[in-house]
């Protein structure tokens, strides 16, 4: 890979993440907006769908429509994974917060199938919708990113791949 390619790679590298942080901001920042077009869209689709999905929850729980909240969740966490993608920038460290993303979204499920089994929903929606509520947020892309920096050190460089001094074109 000549040093041309590489800083072109990191630029576009860059110039992606800053696009997925300005998405991530303004999704984070309009969220009562965002939350307001799915749920008419979801009205306006729904018609055929079984009427459980449609059907209103416990105002403890939620306010608004599950299958908005797990359509906003699911469009946060996958621009989070896209940015941690594009910062991380090897496989094995983002496989590890894949890992991370998926355990979250299992102890979430546990939380709740525990809770209505054991007749205590609200303690454990409430912390199941603590820990969703950090999950769709920008903090484990704060804390993902440099502790799997740290973790998984970058591979090193082959002689072939080390760049290259550029040299002095000769005199005429």
């Amino acid at each position: 890979m000549s040093v041309r390619s590489l800083f072109l790679t990191r630029w576009l590298r860059f110039a992606g993440c800053a696009v997925l942080l300005v998405l991530l901001l303004l999704l984070g920042s309009n969220d009562s907006w965002v939350f307001s077009k799915l749920t008419q869209g979801w009205q306006h689709y729904s018609g055929s769908l079984p009427a459980a999905l449609s059907a209103p929850t416990d105002p403890a729980i939620t306010k608004r429509l599950v299958p908005v909240v797990v359509l906003y969740t699911l469009l946060y966490i996958g621009l989070c994974l896209l940015l941690l993608a594009l910062l991380l920038g090897t496989w094995q460290r983002f496989r590890f917060a894949l890992y991370a993303y998926a355990g979250s979204f299992v102890l979430c499920l546990l939380l709740l199938v525990l809770g209505k089994l054991t007749h205590n929903a609200l303690g454990m929606y409430q912390l199941g919708r603590n820990l969703i509520d950090f999950t769709v947020s920008p903090l484990p892309v704060m804390g993902l990113a440099p502790l799997l920096y740290w973790y998984y050190p970058a591979p090193a460089l082959s002689n072939r791949q080390q760049e290259q001094p550029i040299k002095k074109p000769p005199c005429l």
